[in-house]
């Protein structure tokens, strides 16, 4: 569980981070290509720039959230105060559909309820590789870089459910290295979707003055 929880860490104690991706789906011979940059500070700041393929804004900051479309001049604004459950449930759902593989464990309470076997390979990198039964799943994690490297899922007819594979490691703080590009599988409606993300202009812990954080609505925007 400590290695899990050191990946997990990592993310979760920055003070702030910021991203571009470019993310390229493939299912059912369709090809989407997308792209956002994501902006994340303590406490509870929250900026999508979603660009392609149709642009819309996401903000939260702790007062409001916000998601704004251009294309329509229409913004949809709710308040956050007291942990407002439907800002809450929108912000999670966007977090969720936006989320880059490969970055956090996810769930990892649930993988080690069902873990069989850990073994661990030495080297100058030395990686833990955990695999559960019912269902099986195998997991791989840099120990010195605490990154997660790889993650597969079956289900119960042994049908591959999902694959990340993390690559291209930066060290973009000391200590602290990130994949720039990651390969997934994910299986839905019966069918596997593949996706090639990219991450580009990392940055980790700046101000969250920072002006790009800024965020003003159009004086002719309809907010509902």
């Amino acid at each position: 569980s400590q290695a899990f929880e050191a990946v997990n860490a990592r993310i979760d104690g920055l003070s702030s981070l910021q991203y571009q991706v470019e993310r390229k789906t493939v299912s059912r011979g369709v090809t989407l290509v997308e792209k956002w940059t994501s902006i994340r500070a303590s406490p509870g700041l929250l900026k999508i720039d979603y660009r392609q393929p149709e642009r819309r804004v996401f903000m939260a900051d702790g007062k409001t959230f916000t998601e704004y479309l251009p294309a329509t001049r229409a913004a949809l604004q709710i308040p956050m105060a007291g942990n407002n459950p439907l800002a809450q449930e929108r912000i999670a759902s966007i977090l969720q559909r936006l989320a880059v593989d490969g970055l956090r464990v996810g769930q990892y309470g649930k993988l080690l309820e069902h873990l069989a076997s850990v073994d661990v390979t030495p080297g100058e990198f030395p990686v833990l590789t955990a695999e559960g039964r019912d269902p099986r799943y195998r997991i791989r994690i840099d120990l010195e870089r605490k990154a997660l490297l790889s993650f597969e899922k079956w289900d119960r007819k042994e049908r591959l459910e999902k694959s990340i594979q993390a690559e291209s490691f930066r060290e973009v703080a000391p200590g602290l290295w990130l994949p720039t590009k990651v390969r997934s599988v994910v299986l839905e409606e019966h069918e596997l979707s593949k996706r090639e993300t990219t991450l580009t202009g990392i940055r980790v812990n700046f101000s969250i003055f920072d002006k790009e954080m800024d965020f003003t609505l159009p004086e002719d925007v309809l907010i509902k």
